[in-house]
């Protein structure tokens, strides 16, 4: 956030000109499969006396401990953490940065039995009414055990907010996972939220589901999410499930561990919930339970997709665990069934993105549904499809299984980039129109994508994305503090005002510009807009828009916000003399400007 950006205008446009025509073929050709080859290590977990599974020093000292979302739409967080040798206090302690003013709230305790393995005192609590995008720091345990930590809300609930959510599936403890944790942390892009896709601890690979394995997992992961909500999903390993030893009772440690809010979305189960956070509506599914027609979770997600304001929460993202397209050989069509089931919902109500694990690897689809051709009519390749979501799986987090290199050949129409490292995800919602996602492996730099897709999202799809019609700037006087703006609107004429400021000034000018339209042969264009900003001093730093979207402008280094149209966004610099303009339609393809 408050960064300048750039970008080669040239390359935007060939991309968005190749990607029209694509939008109206099938898919014929798979993308890429990375040629990238990992050095092999030892798959073992980290040693029980490691340093990442410390056990906090002082009696009965709180460990384990993190957060989550409290409620609906994040002015609630649950603490959870666990107290080894009684059950002490469930009290949580809490104050907004520079207030000296304590408040209390009250959890619960419970403990469970699996197998010979007694959990210590697990405990819950629920912080409610705290103020939006405010740092809060809270304490739990009691005398000099006491420990504190600290975490932020988020911004109000509303469609262009602004949001970076990280991303990691299948982490179990190994010295890979110690290297995705840490990769995620040292990113230069931070996450606020972590989606956590399945597959938490890996303890059920151990002899009777040693869950000591849990223990140490969550000492491992509380220096980030003590800081931070994860959001949880349940995978197959969260099952548990082992008759043999006379546990049946699937996902009774995970039940028992995280608490999530699942009954503000009126879901009767924590493994299948929703939330708001920002401007995006997030919903979590259980690939590992009943999901059929008449099922509890298939009955709540058609209740609950209705339910989703796109114009308050543009951007709907589902999480499940195992993936509903993938072209790796291990795991091969595991979600299939789920697939059948729940394509075409995520189609009707447009849903823009849908993460998954299970396959120790990355992959990202094409924007593409199997609904219309399907194996009933003896037709089973799927298709382009601008209404369906683009599906990421990301379950390379690091485990004791290691990663699974076996691919299906030739690379599927639908597989757009794979590749088998481990690594983690980063989602960021930069306006209701778009949101950018990377995918950093752990062997790079901290600053590099190995894979990168702008998103344009499914509901507020920006009209360029269906049109050849496009957004342009140029110097508008002799030495360079004009600036013309031009964009084009392909339905009617709109507004031809541009609206801009000083950065951190409120006071808003207007520029009023013309609209024009003309003929060639049998070609008719759009609404053309031209608007001249006048005026504009090398030194002075301004924001302008007009009806939405934003943008940026820099005069001499200076920070001007922009937009035009609806939804569209553009950003560029001028120099005092000479005008040097880059521009972005909505932000597709932005860079960073060094």
């Amino acid at each position: 956030m408050g960064e300048r950006w750039d970008f080669e205008f040239d390359a935007i446009l060939a991309v968005s000109f190749l990607g029209l025509s694509l939008w109206a073929a099938q898919v014929c050709e798979g993308g890429i499969t990375s040629s990238y080859v990992r050095n092999e290590d030892l798959v073992h977990d980290m040693p029980l006396d490691s340093d990442v599974f410390r056990v906090p020093p002082g009696y009965n000292a709180p460990q384990q401990v993190h957060i989550t979302q409290g409620d609906h739409v994040g002015k609630g967080v649950i603490v959870s953490w666990v107290t080894p040798d009684e059950a002490g206090s469930s009290t949580v302690l809490y104050w907004a940065e520079n207030s000296e003013l304590k408040n209390s709230a009250q959890g619960i305790v419970l403990t469970y039995k699996y197998f010979n393995y007694t959990s210590g005192y697990i405990h819950h609590c629920t912080i409610n009414d705290l103020e939006f995008d405010t740092k809060y720091y809270y304490e739990v345990g009691i005398g000099n055990s006491t420990r504190k930590f600290w975490f932020r809300t988020p911004p109000s609930v509303g469609p262009d907010v602004p949001y970076t959510f990280g991303l990691i599936g299948d982490l179990g403890q190994t010295p890979d996972s110690n290297r995705t944790l840490t990769h995620y942390e040292l990113n230069h892009v931070k996450g606020q939220t972590l989606l956590f896709v399945g597959d938490l601890s890996y303890a059920d690979a151990y002899p009777f589901h040693d869950n000591t394995r849990w223990d140490t997992w969550g000492r491992f992961v509380e220096r980030n999410a003590a800081y931070q909500p994860w959001i949880w999903t349940a995978g197959n390993h969260e099952l548990d499930s082992a008759p043999e030893i006379g546990e049946g009772k699937p996902f009774k440690p995970y039940k028992s561990r995280f608490h999530v809010p699942y009954g503000a979305s009126q879901s009767t189960s924590p493994l299948w919930y929703s939330i708001k956070r920002a401007s995006a509506y997030i919903i979590v599914l259980s690939s590992y339970s009943s999901y059929g027609k008449y099922t509890p979770q298939s009955k709540w997600l058609e209740k609950e997709l209705p339910r989703v304001n796109r114009t308050e929460t543009p951007w709907l993202i589902v999480l499940t665990h195992c993936p509903l397209y993938s072209s790796y050989i291990h795991h091969y069509m595991e979600g299939e069934s789920m697939r059948v089931m729940y394509e075409p919902f995520f189609v009707e109500y447009k849903v823009d993105v849908v993460f998954a694990g299970h396959v120790h690897a990355y992959e990202r689809s094409e924007r593409i549904s199997n609904i219309a051709y399907n194996i009933v009519n003896g037709i089973c390749t799927p298709i382009r499809d601008p209404s369906a979501p683009v599906y990421i799986t990301i379950g390379d987090g690091g485990n004791l299984e290691g990663l699974v290199t076996e691919m299906t050949q030739p690379q599927p129409s639908y597989s757009a980039y794979r590749e088998a490292s481990f690594g983690h995800g980063i989602f960021d919602i930069k306006n209701r129109t778009h949101a950018f996602f990377g995918w950093h492996r752990n062997q790079d730099e901290y600053a590099v994508e190995a894979d990168s897709l702008w998103l344009h999202n499914r509901y507020w799809k920006p009209a360029y994305e269906e049109s050849s019609l496009s957004v342009h700037i140029t110097q508008g006087d002799h030495v360079g503090k004009d600036v013309i703006v031009s964009w084009a609107i392909p339905d009617e004429a709109g507004s031809s005002t541009v609206f801009y400021w000083a950065e951190n000034d409120d006071r808003k000018n207007s520029a009023q510009g013309i609209v024009l339209t003309y003929k060639f042969f049998n070609y008719t264009s759009g609404y053309i807009h031209h608007c001249i900003i006048s005026e504009l001093e090398p030194s002075y730093s301004a924001s302008r828009e007009a009806r939405s979207g934003h943008g940026i402008l820099d005069v001499k280094n200076k920070v001007m916000r922009c937009s035009v149209g609806i939804g569209i966004m553009m950003a560029m610099q001028l120099e005092p003399i000479l005008c040097g303009c880059t521009i972005d339609i909505g932000a597709p393809h932005l860079k960073k400007l060094h």
